[in-house]
């Protein structure tokens, strides 16, 4: 039979498919109905041949995932049906791991390991972590959630899967918390044997195998059936395929959800004791360190001044009262909506609250006794000696002031590392929130640096054709200044003309008795100065040259 190539285009939830490794084959272990995968002709038993071109028949599990990671949006695959004799060699690499399951039983982490439906997957780190949450019964530990499109799911892992090896470490009996350090120290990448989610008793072997072969070769029908001629035979094998494989998948998604809700009700009835205990025995720690501090407080009050226990009071009630409002402050986020989250964020609240308030009360019972005792000294000093009141009041007074100082650095000094000791508590839950802060920030200062650029280079362009503006007024007021004053100069020309006229005409009269017609001053045709034209023609962008008496101005 003939491969064929499919295209998947990626969707909202994924490629829409399982895979699972057999032997050395690489098949389609299940096929979201509706999803991409389905949409694109995929079938459950199809084996993977290459993956954008690339031969995958040689290649491990995590490599195949990898690859189909790397594809992007559109992914190309070149598929086979799987043939009844590569059915059999299925089966025969199959029938001596059962045989010695029968023959030769071994501890339950051997024999887990060796079940045929175990299966080997590999997990990538990805920005979110591996993907999954685990849960722990009856010394078995379990996939409690796995979150959509995280690493856990893109290796073929679903809720309710048994893990019985890390690293090839097995992890059957192991406490709850070790497994979680193994993963942990594992780096970007964890390999891990599961069992899906289905009976898993020794009886039931033979017959999970003889199930995954009969979904092996009814795929196989299926594709063998599109070869055939007779459409009433295609139409019956694809529905009876279509019918076991509802069936098969519903079963195996009610039986993880069912496990899934059972474990988590758990692991909140867990959480939920140990944070009521722990808020337990902070109340009561809370209420010792209260009665320490009103004891501390009469002592000092018996020995203190009413002016210096007011001003101690105050300050601190008011770093306590500071110190309560920044608590406030962090807890006034929306609580989850699920009903069991949003218990536990309650109680971790009331617990954490009352943490800080007995770090608070037990700071201020050190500091009111250290206070007391200081305050005792000083009375005793003052009834001393009598001498010079003025003076001994004035150090007192200073004193005093020096020794409030230093316990307001003193108590600042405590209240900062109490926040630094929670800040370290919490700071793996904000570090993922400053992370989307910081990135958001940086997208909204580059987009405001792109928009003061734009708003820059605008300004920069009005300036620029401001600046053409005033210039062209200065020439246009500079030629108006020149032709006044080349109109001055024309009247005052002729008139000095007239006048000389006019002088010799009375001269000549005197001497000759006869007057003599005055030489008139012709009109000229343009009384216009050359410069006029030189600057009428500036407008249009000819240059002025200087000549003497000019000066150059740059504009």
């Amino acid at each position: 039979m003939s491969s064929r190539d499919i295209e998947i285009h990626r969707g909202e939830t994924g490629y829409g498919f399982n895979l699972a490794k057999l032997g050395h084959f690489h098949f389609f272990r299940a096929v979201e109905e509706g999803g991409a995968a389905d949409f694109a002709g995929a079938n459950v038993g199809d084996r993977l041949l290459k993956v954008n071109g690339q031969d995958v028949t040689q290649v491990t599990h995590a490599q195949l995932v990898q690859l189909i990671k790397q594809a992007g949006q559109v992914l190309r695959l070149s598929v086979i049906a799987i043939t009844q004799d590569e059915i059999n060699q299925l089966q025969q690499q199959q029938q001596p791991q059962l045989q010695q399951l029968q023959q030769q039983p071994q501890q339950q982490s051997q024999q887990q390991q060796q079940q045929p439906n175990a299966m080997t997957i590999v997990l990538l780190k990805t920005a979110k972590g591996f993907g999954f949450n685990l849960s722990k019964a009856q010394n078995r530990h379990f996939f409690r959630v796995i979150q959509p499109q995280g690493a856990a799911e893109i290796a073929g892992a679903h809720p309710g899967d048994e893990i019985i090896s890390v690293n090839g470490t097995s992890v059957i009996g192991m406490e709850h918390t070790a497994v979680v350090e193994m993963i942990k120290v594992s780096g970007d990448k964890v390999e891990m044997i599961i069992i899906p989610n289905m009976v898993q008793s020794q009886e039931s072997l033979e017959a999970m195998s003889d199930r995954t072969m009969q979904k092996i070769s009814e795929a196989r029908a299926r594709a063998s059936g599109m070869l055939k001629s007779e459409q009433a035979r295609l139409v019956e094998a694809e529905k009876l395929a279509d019918e076991e494989r509802d069936r098969l998948r519903q079963g195996s998604l009610q039986q993880a959800e069912k496990i899934r809700q059972q474990r988590i009700q758990e692991q909140f009835e867990h959480d939920k004791t140990m944070i009521e205990n722990n808020l337990r025995d902070a109340m009561d720690e809370l209420e010792l360190a209260k009665k320490k501090v009103s004891s501390a407080r009469g002592t000092a009050q018996e020995h203190a001044t009413q002016a210096e226990f007011d001003s101690f009071h105050a300050m601190l009630s008011g770093i306590r009262k500071s110190e309560l409002e920044r608590l406030d402050a962090e807890h006034t986020g929306i609580l989850p909506e699920d009903a069991n989250d949003r218990a536990i964020e309650e109680l971790r609240r009331k617990m954490q609250r009352a943490v800080v308030e007995q770090e608070i009360y037990d700071v201020q019972a050190t500091e009111w006794n250290k206070f007391a005792t200081d305050c005792h000294k000083r009375r005793e000093e003052e009834k001393e000696t009598d001498k010079d009141m003025f003076e001994r009041t004035k150090v007192a007074r200073d004193r005093d002031m020096e020794f409030l100082q230093k316990k307001k650095e003193r108590m600042e000094r405590l209240m900062k590392e109490a926040e630094e000791k929670r800040v370290r508590e919490i700071e793996d839950v904000r570090g993922k929130e400053k992370e989307k802060r910081e990135r958001e920030a940086r997208e909204m200062q580059l987009r405001a640096e792109k928009a003061a650029a734009l708003a820059q280079r605008r300004q920069e362009e009005l300036a620029h054709e401001n600046m053409k503006e005033a210039q062209r007024e200065r020439v246009e007021a500079e030629r108006q200044a020149t032709l006044a004053m080349q109109a001055k100069e024309e009247e005052m020309r002729l008139k000095k003309i007239r006048e000389y006229n006019e002088k010799q005409e009375s001269t000549l009269k005197e001497r000759m008795g006869t007057p003599l017609n005055a030489r008139r001053p012709e009109k000229r045709a343009n009384p216009s100065h050359p410069m006029i034209a030189l600057l009428q023609k500036s407008a249009t962008g000819v240059k002025i040259p200087l000549i003497k008496g000019l000066q150059s101005t740059n504009m």
